[in-house]
């Protein structure tokens, strides 16, 4: 399991370096610098479930956690976002993770 998590840590990193690569590519083609942020790229992805998404979080969890946190999240690069995901889980490895060491008893 731990292989997976971080197998899923490089590959948030990596898209996020690849969206990175893309942004500046379309900046140097196009001339404008335009990032995309989650909230747009969820709602092309889709669009039904970010709809149902605010008044769960509102009713079922708490109605503060949509605005200030949820929003902030959704209007935040997506570049930014999957790199900061990939980090947190490869560091969350590195301190909870420790490897596990098989022992063998001997008779």
């Amino acid at each position: 399991m731990p292989r997976f998590f971080q197998f899923l840590g490089w590959a948030f990193v990596i898209i996020a370096l690849l969206l990175g690569i893309w942004d500046l590519v379309s900046w140097f083609l196009l001339g404008k610098f335009v990032v995309p942020d989650v909230g747009s790229v969820w709602y092309l992805a889709h669009p039904d479930s970010l709809l149902v998404l605010e008044p769960a979080i509102s009713r079922y969890l708490h109605p503060y956690l949509w605005n200030p946190v949820i929003v902030g999240i959704l209007l935040a690069p997506i570049m930014l976002v999957s790199l900061i995901i990939g980090f947190m889980i490869l560091i969350s490895l590195k301190l909870f993770g420790g490897t596990r060491r098989r022992t063998h008893l001997s008779s």
